[in-house]
């Protein structure tokens, strides 16, 4: 009596998604959900999962019925399994619908609440703030490689490292971004006052002084202008 009982209780509860960890919170993977990607054709969010993980694709291998870490993977398994969440986890609210590759990049900004993961920085190619600084600390050889934005004290690290070989200063490219990208909402970025001390500098006045016209501060100092 006791084992029909349980038999019926093991029907009855719902089978743990194969590809539910591909969501940060795997309870929110919605199998059944639309994957309603623009130029995609109309199949459930299972049916392009099955896809991504076949032989010779992105996914090819990886297996999400199971927690699943991005630490390793490259920027373009990282950027898909961002892009999956997007449609497939989650009814709506943003912190429902993070991957397993979701990067808190808060601590850009100055003030973390400002931090606009949403705003569009590029707007030819639709490229959002999260998904810049996702490249940008993700993807070998990228100014910001390794650097952490998810706390206030390793943030601030990035403004005093050295610059990765041949990009531009740490500490201008996070003010870039933060500030004359508008991936803070308001006010500065974590390292807005070493940029602040740097264009105050009698170095640099100069040649800041004599850029004229639309030309930024930003590109003066990095000798774009």
């Amino acid at each position: 009596m006791r084992c029909a009982a349980l038999c019926l209780a093991l029907l009855a509860a719902p089978a743990v998604a194969q590809y539910s960890h591909v969501c940060a919170t795997p309870a929110n993977y919605q199998g059944s959900a639309m994957y309603a990607c623009p130029t995609c054709s109309s199949v459930t969010c299972d049916v392009m999962m099955a896809q991504y993980t076949s032989s010779g694709q992105t996914l090819a291998g990886k297996d999400f019925s199971s927690a699943f870490s991005c630490s390793g993977e490259t920027h373009m398994v990282r950027v898909t399994v961002d892009d999956i969440a997007k449609y497939c986890c989650g009814t709506g609210d943003a912190a429902s619908q993070r991957s397993a590759c979701w990067v808190d990049h808060s601590y850009l900004c100055a003030d973390p609440s400002t931090w606009a993961p949403s705003t569009v920085s590029d707007q030819q190619a639709g490229t959002t703030c999260i998904q810049l600084m996702n490249y940008l600390t993700q993807e070998p050889g990228e100014g910001l490689e390794g650097d952490d934005f998810s706390s206030a004290s390793t943030a601030r690290e990035s403004c005093t490292k050295s610059p990765a070989p041949g990009k531009d200063p740490r500490w201008a490219m996070v003010h870039h971004v933060g500030v004359d990208l508008k991936c803070c909402s308001s006010g500065d970025s974590v390292c807005s006052d070493i940029y602040s001390d740097v264009v105050d500098s009698a170095t640099l006045g100069g040649r800041v002084a004599s850029a004229v016209g639309a030309v930024s501060v930003f590109a003066v100092l990095l000798g774009l202008h």
